[in-house]
C-alpha cells in the first residue's frame, strides 16, 4: 500500500465523516436506522480519506474506522435526541410528564444530546410508571447495535475493495 498525506487524509475522512453522518440523521429523522447510513458513513470517511490524503494505506484504514465508529455512536444518539425534541415539541403530556419528574423540555436537541442519559433514564421511568415493557434505552441500544453492524458491513466491504486495488 501506497503511503498516504495523513493530514489531508484525516481532514477528507472528517469531512467525509461529516457528510455520511448528514445522511444517516436524515435517514434517521424519516425514522429509520438503514444500511443506507452505515454505507454512507463507511463510503464518506474512507473515500474523503483517499480523495484528499491520496492513498490510502493501514494507518488512514485505522484512521478512518475509529471515525466511522464515533460517527455511529454520535448518529444514533443524535436521531433520538431530535426525537426526544420533536415528542416534547408535538406532545404536552409527554412533556408535562418530564417537567414533573423535573427536566426541562423547553431546551434545543443539542441540549438533549448533551444530557442524552438524564433524558433517556426519565423516559424509561416514565415508561415503567405506565406499566409498559418498552425501555426507550433498550430501543437505543437495539438501534446503535444494527447501526454498528450495518457500518461494519459496509466498511469491510470498502476495506476490501482497497485492498485488492492494491
Amino acid at each position: 500500500m501506497e503511503q498516504s498525506n495523513k493530514i489531508m487524509g484525516i481532514i477528507g475522512g472528517i469531512v467525509g465523516t461529516v457528510l455520511g453522518l448528514i445522511v444517516w440523521c436524515l435517514i434517521g429523522m424519516a425514522g429509520y436506522i438503514s444500511w443506507i447510513g452505515g454505507l454512507a458513513l463507511a463510503a464518506g470517511a474512507f473515500f474523503g480519506y483517499k480523495l484528499l490524503g491520496k492513498s490510502m494505506d493501514k494507518i488512514g484504514i485505522v484512521i478512518c474506522a475509529v471515525f466511522v465508529l464515533i460517527a455511529v455512536f454520535v448518529g444514533t444518539r443524535m436521531n433520538y435526541a431530535m426525537q426526544l425534541h420533536k415528542d416534547f415539541e408535538d406532545d404536552r403530556d409527554v412533556a408535562a410528564a418530564f417537567e414533573v419528574l423535573g427536566l426541562d423540555t423547553d431546551v434545543s436537541t443539542f441540549e438533549i444530546f448533551l444530557d442524552f442519559g438524564e433524558y433517556v433514564d426519565t423516559y424509561d421511568d416514565l415508561l415503567a410508571k405506565v406499566g409498559t415493557d418498552v425501555r426507550y434505552s433498550d430501543e437505543f441500544k437495539k438501534d446503535l447495535a444494527f447501526g454498528y453492524v450495518v457500518t461494519i458491513i459496509a466498511s469491510a466491504a470498502i476495506i476490501a475493495n482497497f485492498v485488492k486495488k492494491k
